[in-house]
């Protein structure tokens, strides 16, 4: 049965953005968890934005529910998340290609030599750590050489598709790709484009660990509340 992980950046970049001060993102995740979310997720930037130090250092101290630490790789962001501890770690390989809150994308060509370092820095700690890949077979190859735990799979290009044949290809081409992952011995989860219309397929693909949901999330809480739209989606991915 895959786990739920709930990004709560949403709420962050509200707090942030609109300058909404009530729009409290560890508040968000005490009522994730009451909603039956498995899993908090925290995508970090340089500078913190959306969130805060304090954000993070609240979390780990409040909230029952395991942390993930979601950032593309720098000497500041991975001491920051050693002296938090999270329980697990998701790099971002490549160059930040924009800012958005969900489905973050990378530029470039994946450095594998300071990559390999700053997984072995992290698995040092006894850390779960991950990368975020496309659904290509050979960035899954590449996680797994540099002793990754698990891959975490983007899937905002489903959104993409056009058409049931083209939307089929590309769930079935991802199923395939998760069975290999899986034989490879990496952990699966997935991001990027999940809502409440796609959720129970996505987590019915392979073995997936977790599933994370954001905006989606955010947006019905906006109608019915926080704890009730984890709860909801919690029903899709269990």
């Amino acid at each position: 049965m895959a786990k739920l992980g709930v990004n709560i950046e949403p709420v962050a970049v509200l707090r942030d953005r609109g300058k909404i001060p009530e729009a409290d993102p560890v508040t968000s995740a005490l009522l994730a968890d009451l909603g039956g979310a498995d899993l908090i997720v925290c995508p970090l930037r340089e500078g913190f934005h959306p969130f805060t130090e304090k954000d993070i250092r609240l979390l780990r101290t409040l909230v029952r529910l395991p942390i993930e630490l979601h950032f593309f790789p720098s000497d500041a962001l991975v001491g920051f998340a050693a002296s938090v501890a999270p329980d697990m770690i998701t790099l971002i390989p490549g160059k930040p290609a924009d800012s958005s809150s969900e489905g973050v994308k990378a530029e470039g060509l994946w450095n594998l030599e300071d990559l390999g370092k700053i997984i072995r820095e992290i698995r040092s700690q006894d850390r779960r750590v991950g990368l975020v890949v496309e659904p290509e077979m050979p960035q899954v190859k590449s996680a797994a050489s540099l002793g990754a735990d698990y891959v975490k799979f983007s899937l905002s290009r489903l959104g993409e598709t056009r058409g049931t044949a083209e939307r089929s290809e590309y769930m079935e081409s991802t199923a395939s790709i998760m069975i290999a992952a899986s034989k490879m011995n990496l952990g699966i989860a997935v991001e990027g484009g999940v809502d409440y219309h796609n959720a129970a397929e996505i987590a019915s693909l392979g073995k997936i660990h977790h599933v994370v949901a954001g905006g989606a999330v955010f947006a019905r809480a906006l109608c019915v509340g926080m704890e009730q739209a984890v709860r909801d989606m919690a029903g899709l991915v269990h």
